[in-house]
C-alpha cells in the first residue's frame, strides 16, 4: 500500500474509532507498515514542578511483548528516562541514536545501564521517539517506535527520511483523537449523580449548597463524592475532579 493510501485509510478509520483501544489498533497497523512493529505510547499530566504524575495515573499503551512493558514499568524506567525533560520542552521526533549521544548521562547511571540491558534483552536496537503534547500544555505524551528486529538505526533513519513526516502526522492525529475519547483506567464507571456532584464541587459549591441544588441531604452528597473517589482510585475529591476531567468523564 502506498504511503498516501495508508495515511488516508488511517485517518478515515481513526475518526470512526469510539475507544482508545480501537484508535491504538489503527495506529499500530499504520506504523507497522513502515517497519516499526513495537510501540509504546504514554500520556500523563504534569505536576506544578514539571514532573509527571504517578505512572498509575498515566495512560500507557503498548504493542509488542508484554514482558517488556512489565519490566519497563516495574524497574522504574518511566521516571528515569531522559526523554521526560526533552519531551517536556520539545515537540517532534528524535532518533534513538540522538537520545544516546545527546540525552543520556555520561557516564551512564546504574538506572540507565539497566535500561540498556532491558533493550538488549528484547533486541530493541533502533527506532524513534515522538513528543506529541504542546510544550506549553500541562501534559506529557511520547510515542516510542522500535524498528523491526534485524533493522539497524541506519535502516530506521532511511525509513524515516522517506516516511517520517507521515508517521509524525498519524501520531499527532492519534494523540488528538485520544484526548477526545473516554480513557480507560477506572475501576468502575461513574454514575450520573457522582458526575453531577463532582461538577458542582469543581464549580466551587459546598456539599450543603449541592444538597440544596440537587434536592439531596448533605450526607448523600458526601456519599456520592466518596464513591466517586473510590471509582476513580484516588484519595481526595480534588484528585477525583482532575482525573475525571482528564478521562473526559465530566
Amino acid at each position: 500500500m502506498e504511503t498516501s493510501d495508508t495515511v488516508a485509510a488511517f485517518s478515515e478509520n481513526l475518526m470512526k474509532s469510539q475507544t482508545v483501544e480501537d484508535a491504538w489498533m489503527n495506529l499500530t497497523w499504520a506504523i507497522s507498515v513502515h517497519g516499526f512493529d513495537r510501540m509504546m505510547f504514554g500520556l500523563n499530566s504534569l505536576r506544578s514542578d514539571g514532573q509527571p504524575e504517578s505512572v498509575v495515573d498515566a495512560l500507557i499503551l503498548f504493542h509488542g511483548e508484554q514482558a517488556y512493558v512489565d519490566r519497563y514499568l516495574d524497574e522504574g524506567h518511566y521516571y528515569s528516562s531522559p526523554l521526560i525533560n526533552w519531551a517536556r520542552n520539545n515537540r517532534g521526533a528524535l532518533s534513538w541514536l540522538e537520545v544516546v549521544t545527546t540525552l543520556e548521562p555520561q557516564p551512564l547511571t546504574s538506572d540507565r545501564i539497566r535500561f540498556q540491558k532491558l533493550l538488549a534483552d528484547f533486541k530493541l536496537f533502533a527506532g524513534y521517539f515522538i513528543s506529541l503534547a504542546d510544550v506549553d500544555s500541562n501534559s506529557l505524551s511520547v510515542l516510542s517506535l522500535s524498528a523491526r528486529e534485524g533493522l539497524t538505526q541506519a535502516d530506521a533513519d532511511a525509513i524515516w527520511a522517506q516516511h517520517g513526516r507521515n508517521i509524525e502526522l498519524m501520531a499527532q492525529l492519534f494523540y488528538l483523537r485520544v484526548r477526545s475519547l473516554p480513557q480507560p483506567g477506572q475501576s468502575r464507571p461513574l454514575t450520573t449523580r457522582q458526575k453531577e456532584t463532582l461538577r458542582w464541587i469543581g464549580a466551587g459549591k459546598t456539599a450543603r449548597e449541592i444538597a440544596q441544588i440537587m434536592d439531596l441531604t448533605p450526607v448523600t452528597v458526601e456519599k456520592h463524592l466518596q464513591r466517586a473517589r473510590e471509582a476513580l482510585n484516588v484519595v481526595s475529591t480534588a484528585q477525583a475532579i482532575l482525573k475525571a476531567t482528564r478521562l473526559n468523564l465530566l
